[in-house]
C-alpha cells in the first residue's frame, strides 16, 4: 500500500491518495463521496463527527487527534482521503500528514472497512439532480426546466474538476425571485479562498453559453441557518 499526499488549493486541507488498498474496505460503494465534519470544529455542513462514530470510525480516529475539522472520502477514480485543519497552523502540515498517513495505513492494513453496517450512502449525484428538476417541474411548471438544467450541468461539470483536488460541489436551492443559487462546498472547498473565483467562473460560463445569468452563492457565506435552504426553492 502506498499514500502520496498532495497539496489542494486550499492551504488548510491535504489530500492523502490511497493506492494498493483492497476496494472491499469501501464495500460496494463505487463513485461515492461523503464529507464529515468535527461537530466541536465545524467548517461545512457534512456528516458531523457524530455519525462518524457510527459511520466510519477513522474519521473518528481521525478527529479524536483533535487537529482536524473535516474529513472528506471519497471512491472514484481513485481512492482519496481530504483532510482539514481546525486551525491556521499550516507550517504544522509536514509534520501532521506524516502522521495521518501513518493513522491511515495502520487503519486499512488492518482491514478495516471504511464504512460500518450502519453507513447509508448518500444519493448519487445523478439521482439528486433527476430529483431536482423533477421537484421544479412540477412546482414551477416546465418553463423551470431549461434554467436550472444548465445549472446543475455546470455544477456536475465543476464538481468533478473540484474533487480532483478533494473538493465538492452540491446544488441546494435557488431563490425564485432573485434567481441566486445556493450551493454547499465541502472537503477541500471548505474555508477555501479560491471559491468564489470557482462559483465566479461557473456564473460566467453560464451567461456565456445559456445566457442565463445567475449568482451562484456558497451557503456558508451567508448568515441564514441551512434550515432555509432544505428545499429546491425559496
Amino acid at each position: 500500500m502506498q499514500i502520496t499526499v498532495e497539496p489542494t488549493p486550499n492551504s488548510l486541507a491535504k489530500k492523502f491518495v490511497i493506492k494498493g488498498a483492497d476496494a472491499q474496505l469501501f464495500g460496494a460503494y463505487d463513485n461515492l463521496r461523503v464529507n464529515y465534519q468535527n461537530i466541536l470544529n465545524p467548517i461545512g455542513m457534512n456528516r458531523s463527527s457524530t455519525n462518524a462514530l457510527v459511520e466510519c470510525p477513522l474519521a473518528n480516529e481521525i478527529f479524536n487527534t483533535g487537529a482536524f475539522s473535516a474529513l472528506f472520502v471519497q471512491n472514484n477514480d481513485e481512492i482519496s482521503i481530504t483532510i482539514g485543519l481546525k486551525s491556521d497552523e499550516t507550517h504544522l502540515w509536514d509534520a501532521y500528514a506524516e502522521a495521518l498517513s501513518d493513522i491511515i495505513e495502520a487503519y486499512l492494513e488492518i482491514d478495516e472497512p471504511i464504512f460500518t453496517d450502519g453507513f447509508t450512502p448518500p444519493e448519487s449525484q445523478q439521482a439528486y439532480h433527476k430529483r431536482v428538476v423533477d421537484y421544479f417541474r412540477q412546482e414551477h411548471g416546465k418553463d423551470s426546466v431549461p434554467k436550472i438544467y444548465p445549472v446543475l450541468k455546470a455544477i456536475e461539470h465543476m464538481g468533478t474538476i473540484v474533487a480532483m483536488d478533494g473538493g465538492s460541489l452540491k446544488f441546494k436551492s435557488m431563490d425564485m425571485a432573485n434567481g441566486e443559487v445556493f450551493v454547499e462546498m465541502t472537503g477541500a472547498c471548505s474555508g477555501c479562498s479560491l471559491t468564489g473565483n470557482t462559483l465566479g467562473n461557473m456564473q460566467e460560463n453560464l451567461a456565456k453559453t445559456f445566457g442565463i445569468d445567475v449568482k451562484i452563492t456558497n451557503v456558508a457565506d451567508t448568515d441564514a441557518p441551512i434550515t432555509k435552504y432544505s428545499q429546491f426553492a425559496i
